[in-house]
């Protein structure tokens, strides 16, 4: 029995070793998953966090009396007929969650550069909405905001819109002052990417300190320039200047993470740009390529009602995502190492998100309401605060999801929505490539180990 990948801490201190029970029948514990591999099994536990390999002996030994299934029991594989586990993951998580320490400072910030673009995207979730740029003044006086409340901490900047190259200005002075400060920082960035040009692409890794852009690739050519509905008409292809510029990217050691939105009008035709993504840079480091299920207004509410619209795009995101790693563009998603006791930066107290007229709140997703405070002030609607870490009520089906440690949605979240059959499929799909990804790369770096012992003897 090999452990690729240890318990997290949390769980080790707050479980310690499960004991076994006199006469108990013992089943896997639901959050188990269990792969295949030439070499044996992998056992991953996604409560506990940690990932085993089994020899095909032990595994054959798994259901029998004896050490193997001690050492599961031991290790909270196996569970005692008659537990709720959803009870036991619910406890630990919070108990978890209620021992973190608390952490000082803001050091995750949001900023919206600009809520104005220049592509007209019809599936936008902002349309309608004010397209106001972020003033020089407010820029400076963000800085000064960030530098004084980071606590002596490191930054992290995700660089906003809008498009955010659309007002790159404010990037820099923002940047600047921060360098000025002394204050350190990185960043990333959520795009379109035309705007991006070889002097752009320098002052993002040298003055911006840019570590990966995230762009959204809606087909292929034809596809992805009407989908996209850019503002300018001087001939040049939009499709062509994005990939030459996720070249420049890549080249200046920017990671790359392409969005394939998946909609009715592209279903077939992103098959055709997955293979051209794979033509151009298939297992170039820095590029990964993901997919997002794409429907009207982002309305789950109807999306309920219409089930089978639902269960066709979800079973295409299945096979959308299975041929984007046959191609080698899945990147390296891993497995989380710690428990999860937090959905994202809405409920995280060290992360804000900065409208351009200097309003802070916690969701992108709202650019002209939810605030909780402003650069210019030291007070804070707590009450605002509080109501983004409230969490979508339960449903029966969490009792026996194999994903329930993974999930944490916030019950003002615009993508929480309601949780179908569909949706666990892509997320245990996504585990289970984790688990696979993990073992692989275990598996690299054990023979790269035994490679230099033996260059060392």
């Amino acid at each position: 029995m090999e452990t690729i990948i240890p318990a997290a801490k949390a769980a080790a201190r707050l479980l310690r070793e499960q004991r076994s029970r006199l006469g108990a029948a013992w089943r896997p514990l639901r959050y188990v998953l269990r792969e295949d591999v030439a070499e044996g099994t992998l056992l991953f536990n996604g409560l506990t966090r940690e990932l085993l390999l089994l020899t095909p002996e032990e595994t054959a030994q798994m259901d029998a009396p004896g050490p193997v299934r001690e050492a599961l029991i031991a290790r909270w594989f196996l569970a005692p007929e008659g537990q709720d586990d959803r009870k036991l993951a619910s406890e630990l998580l919070s108990l978890a969650a209620a021992l973190e320490p608390p952490k000082e400072g803001i050091t995750g910030y949001t900023v919206m550069t600009t809520t104005d673009c220049n592509a007209r995207c019809f599936y936008c979730y902002e349309l309608g909405r004010s397209r106001v740029p972020m003033s020089r003044e407010t820029a400076l006086r963000l800085a000064d905001y960030m530098t004084a409340h980071s606590g002596g901490k490191k930054l992290h900047i995700s660089w906003f819109g809008g498009e955010p190259l659309y007002n790159a200005e404010i990037i820099d002075l923002i940047c600047q002052k921060l360098r000025e400060a002394g204050q350190e920082y990185r960043s990333s960035m959520i795009s379109n990417g035309y705007l991006f040009d070889e002097a752009t692409v320098r002052r993002a890794a040298e003055n911006w300190k840019l570590e990966r852009v995230q762009i959204t690739l809606d087909g292929t050519e034809d596809v992805y320039n009407r989908s996209k509905a850019y503002i300018y008409k001087d001939g040049v292809s939009p499709y062509r200047r994005v990939l030459d510029n996720i070249e420049l990217l890549l080249e200046a050691h920017i990671a790359v993470r392409v969005r394939l939105n998946l909609g009715a009008h592209n279903g077939e035709d992103l098959f055709r740009l997955v293979d051209g993504l794979a033509e151009r840079w298939g297992g170039r480091p820095g590029l990964s390529v993901y997919s997002n299920p794409l429907f009207e207004n982002n309305d789950f509410g109807v999306l309920e009602q219409v089930r089978t619209h639902r269960e066709e795009t979800f079973r295409r995101q299945l096979e959308l995502e299975d041929y984007i790693r046959q191609k080698g563009l899945g990147g390296r998603n891993g497995l989380r190492r710690s428990l999860r006791t937090g959905g994202c930066m809405a409920d995280n107290d060290q992360s804000v998100v900065v409208a351009p007229d200097g309003h802070i709140g916690k969701c992108e997703h709202f650019s002209e309401s939810e605030f909780c405070s402003h650069i210019d002030s030291e007070a804070w609607d707590r009450e605002m605060i509080r109501s983004w870490k409230e969490k979508v009520e339960e449903v029966p089906d969490c009792a026996g999801c194999v994903c329930y440690p993974e999930c944490y949605r916030l019950k003002k979240c615009p993508n929480a929505g309601a949780c179908f059959p569909e949706a666990r499929m892509i997320q245990e799909s996504r585990l289970r490539q984790g688990v696979r990804n993990e073992y692989r790369w275990y598996v690299h770096k054990q023979a790269a180990r035994e490679e230099q012992e033996q260059e060392n003897c």
